[in-house]
C-alpha cells in the first residue's frame, strides 16, 4: 500500500501517481491548479500505460476531464471546477 501523497508535493509537481489515485491515497479537492498529470511507476511499459488509464477513469467519475497537450500526445487532466468554463 501506498503511502497518502502530500497535496503539497502534487502542486508542486503538478502530477500525482496512478497508484495514489487507484489506492484512494491522493485528496484532490483543494488541488490550486486547471491541469494535472498522471504518472504510473508500476511494472513496464504497457503496465504503466494501462495503470495511468485506469486512474484516468477515476478522475473521470469525480468531474475531471480530459485535456490533451497540443505539444504533447499524453493527455493532461482539468479540474471539475475549471472544465465547465473551458
Amino acid at each position: 500500500m501506498s503511502a497518502r501523497e502530500a497535496l503539497e508535493q502534487i502542486n508542486r509537481t503538478r502530477t500525482v501517481t496512478a497508484s495514489a489515485i487507484l489506492g484512494n491515497h491522493a485528496d484532490l479537492r483543494a488541488y490550486p491548479y486547471r491541469l494535472l498529470s498522471i504518472v504510473s511507476h508500476h511494472g513496464i511499459g504497457g503496465d504503466q500505460v494501462t495503470q495511468a488509464v485506469a486512474a484516468a477513469e477515476v478522475l473521470e467519475e469525480f468531474g475531471w476531464n480530459s485535456s490533451p497537450s497540443p505539444s504533447s500526445p499524453a493527455a493532461g487532466w482539468s479540474t471539475p471546477s475549471c472544465a465547465a468554463g473551458d
